[in-house]
């Protein structure tokens, strides 16, 4: 978004920080308290009608249902794996052969969720 189009949306009700159209989150950045439903639905407004990465990424289904981020509700992920070592095998430099996890990392917040199996 560039800085020309930023809008002021309200602020915080808590701390009283300002929420620019810009805002990635739910919440407020400094003071973590979720922020109202009026601010919600404008942010939600803006990333949709944006066609912006966060709309990109794949869906994520688990034994036939579709699971949103448990944090904000966003319904696309971007995946990677990541390796589980343990102590021993990077004791011994085989860490390669450790179990692997699958990540789905929440492209609206970051929320990252795990699966061991695929």
């Amino acid at each position: 978004m560039k800085e020309t189009e930023r809008r002021d949306l309200g602020q915080c009700p808590h701390c009283g920080a300002k929420i620019w159209s810009d805002h990635p989150y739910a919440w407020c950045s400094e003071c973590g308290n979720s922020l109202p439903a009026a601010i919600k639905t404008q942010l939600a407004g803006q990333q949709t009608s944006q066609a912006s990465p966060s709309e990109q990424g794949n869906t994520l289904v688990v034994e036939g249902k579709t699971i949103p981020c448990p944090i904000c509700g966003h319904d696309r992920f971007w995946t990677r794996q990541t390796l589980m070592d343990t102590r021993g095998a990077s004791l011994l430099g085989v860490d390669w052969a450790s179990a692997s996890a699958l990540n789905y990392v929440c492209n609206r917040c970051g929320h990252v969720l795990w699966f061991l199996r695929k």
